[in-house]
């Protein structure tokens, strides 16, 4: 009973008040709204706000990447509208949806300038591949020994990547012995007639692909890995 008769009271009450909002002018109606119900007003826009947010949010997060490969000094197009992106795709079968496929084309620098290893290119590489967002990197000979001096790319005699390693053992490329290193290390696989660079305006020079040493989309890498030599 007393809820009934609280809920008569609010309904007349809110009755009440919208036919005094309505006897005023609109100036005066929007001073008393804003007075008296600021605390209301401020609260269900920031709710709306809140909830917009979220959904945002929620529909524009950051998926995971599936595969990341920089291609050093390489001038063809390799974005996602390019025939190399829609071809690896349909290759590899990796589900877009679910995640990224990055081709980064866009870094320039050749070591064997000394003043290139302080070029901003060089240090996104280098930073990318130490904060394992790199899988993989196309480059000529000097990068590869280059970035493979500093210890950034993978030694492919490592158990993680014998299956590389059986496969394209032919086309390994070593890293010289050094005072850092009794033997020569595996880094680099040569690539340069992979028929897939081939159809495209890409390396004129042999070119090499290496594995990052951070990487843990191994299995990607091999991927394509076997896309650019099918």
């Amino acid at each position: 009973m007393k809820k009934r008769k609280i809920k008569e009271n609010m309904r007349r009450n809110a009755r009440e008040e919208w036919q005094k909002i309505r006897q005023m002018d609109r100036k005066s109606a929007a001073v008393y709204i804003w007075d008296y119900y600021k605390l209301w007003i401020i609260g269900i826009v920031t709710f709306v706000f809140l909830v917009i947010y979220f959904i945002t949010v929620f529909l524009n997060r950051p998926k995971d990447t599936l595969l990341h490969v920089t291609m050093v000094n390489f001038y063809d197009n390799v974005s996602e509208k390019s025939d190399f992106y829609k071809d690896f795709i349909e290759y590899s079968g990796f589900n877009v949806e679910e995640g990224d496929v990055i081709f980064d084309a866009n870094v320039f620098f050749n070591l064997i300038r000394p003043a290139d290893s302080k070029s901003s290119y060089f240090q996104k590489t280098i930073a990318f591949l130490e904060a394992k967002t790199t899988d993989a990197v196309i480059c000529e000979y000097d990068n590869l020994m280059g970035i493979g001096a500093g210890g950034r790319f993978l030694d492919l005699s490592d158990e993680k990547v014998k299956s590389i390693y059986e496969k394209y053992q032919d086309r390994i490329v070593y890293l010289a012995e050094s005072e850092e290193r009794d033997e020569e290390v595996p880094i680099g696989i040569d690539i340069s007639d992979s028929p897939v660079l081939a159809r495209m305006n890409g390396y004129t020079d042999k070119c090499y692909i290496a594995v990052s040493a951070y990487t843990e989309r191994l299995d990607a890498v091999e991927v394509f890995i076997d896309y650019l030599l099918s």
